[in-house]
């Protein structure tokens, strides 16, 4: 299959790495996370060289009486055009990119013997972070 240069994103994934996966449970007995928990998101965006940019997701969730876990991963993405749609696309479908490799981890994290699974539902990631900026 040719794929040609104009159907080819200008922002590309070179790798995903986990910074951080942090998880302290506070009752043996419980078995899931009650509904209204606190979860939390985050992202960062910082430029390591002219074209590379480095991506970062963290989601948290607080339970005071079952446990608290953190999972913080991220992207670095090239960027091959240095323009306003570049910038764009970085800004918005970075995360996206990223976030489902976030609730892989935490469905893993949480899939242990005794634990019900945490499964994040599907998200608008634009709309989630609509107004934030980075």
């Amino acid at each position: 299959m040719n794929i040609d240069k104009n159907e080819k994103s200008i922002l590309r994934l070179e790798k995903v790495v986990v910074e951080d996966i942090s998880f302290k449970r506070f009752n043996t007995e419980a078995t899931k996370i009650e509904k209204d928990a606190e979860v939390s998101f985050s992202k960062q965006l910082n430029q390591m060289e002219k074209s590379l940019y480095k991506v970062t997701v963290s989601v948290g969730i607080n339970s005071n009486s079952v446990c608290n876990m953190n999972i913080t991963m991220s992207g670095f993405f090239r960027l091959e055009e240095d323009s306003t749609l570049g910038k764009r696309l970085l800004q918005t479908n970075a995360v996206a990119i990223l976030f489902p490799y976030v609730r892989s981890q935490l469905t893993l994290l949480t899939s242990q013997p005794g634990f019900d699974p945490v499964i994040l539902p599907v998200m608008n990631i634009n709309a989630l972070f609509a107004n934030e900026k980075y």
